[in-house]
Protein backbone atom coordinates (compact mmCIF):
# COMPACT_ATOMS: atom_id res chain seq x y z
CA UNK A 1 0.00 0.00 0.00
CA UNK A 2 2.85 2.53 1.11
CA UNK A 3 4.52 1.91 -2.20
CA UNK A 4 1.29 2.53 -4.34
CA UNK A 5 1.04 6.05 -2.21
CA UNK A 6 3.94 6.65 -2.81
CA UNK A 7 3.90 6.12 -7.06
CA UNK A 8 0.44 8.33 -6.86
CA UNK A 9 2.56 11.20 -4.95
CA UNK A 10 5.53 11.31 -7.12
CA UNK A 11 3.49 11.21 -10.11
CA UNK A 12 1.02 13.59 -8.70
CA UNK A 13 4.27 15.80 -7.52
CA UNK A 14 6.16 15.46 -11.01
CA UNK A 15 2.79 16.46 -13.22
CA UNK A 16 1.83 19.69 -10.28
CA UNK A 17 5.17 21.16 -10.50
CA UNK A 18 5.76 21.07 -14.04
CA UNK A 19 2.47 22.74 -14.83
CA UNK A 20 2.60 25.39 -12.60
CA UNK A 21 6.03 25.97 -13.87
CA UNK A 22 4.28 25.84 -17.69
CA UNK A 23 1.96 28.55 -16.80
CA UNK A 24 3.79 30.99 -15.09
CA UNK A 25 6.26 30.62 -17.40
CA UNK A 26 3.34 31.50 -20.49
CA UNK A 27 1.90 33.96 -18.65
CA UNK A 28 5.38 35.86 -18.46
CA UNK A 29 5.86 35.23 -21.98
CA UNK A 30 9.45 33.42 -21.76
CA UNK A 31 10.30 31.01 -24.34
CA UNK A 32 9.17 27.57 -24.81
CA UNK A 33 12.58 26.28 -24.79
CA UNK A 34 13.12 28.06 -21.62
CA UNK A 35 9.96 26.41 -19.22
CA UNK A 36 10.62 22.94 -20.64
CA UNK A 37 14.55 23.69 -19.38
CA UNK A 38 12.86 24.79 -15.98
CA UNK A 39 9.53 22.60 -16.27
CA UNK A 40 11.50 19.31 -16.06
CA UNK A 41 13.81 19.31 -13.58
CA UNK A 42 11.30 21.10 -11.00
CA UNK A 43 8.85 18.10 -11.99
CA UNK A 44 12.00 15.49 -11.31
CA UNK A 45 12.59 17.38 -7.86
CA UNK A 46 9.07 16.96 -6.77
CA UNK A 47 8.20 13.86 -7.74
CA UNK A 48 11.46 12.39 -5.97
CA UNK A 49 10.00 14.14 -2.83
CA UNK A 50 6.68 13.11 -3.60
CA UNK A 51 7.52 9.76 -3.98
CA UNK A 52 9.54 9.46 -0.72
CA UNK A 53 6.88 11.42 1.52
CA UNK A 54 5.04 8.47 2.30
CA UNK A 55 8.24 6.49 3.55
CA UNK A 56 9.65 9.76 5.60
CA UNK A 57 6.36 9.56 7.28
CA UNK A 58 6.20 6.05 8.67
CA UNK A 59 10.29 6.14 9.57
CA UNK A 60 8.73 9.48 11.42
CA UNK A 61 6.42 7.86 13.49
CA UNK A 62 7.77 4.48 13.99
CA UNK A 63 10.51 7.14 15.09
CA UNK A 64 8.37 8.85 17.90
CA UNK A 65 7.13 5.79 19.15
CA UNK A 66 10.47 4.32 19.93
CA UNK A 67 12.22 6.76 22.14
CA UNK A 68 15.54 4.45 22.16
Amino acid sequence: MIFIKSALYGYAGAALAGTAIAVFGLMFGFAEKAIIGAAAPAGIAAGLFGFGLPWARQALASARRDPT
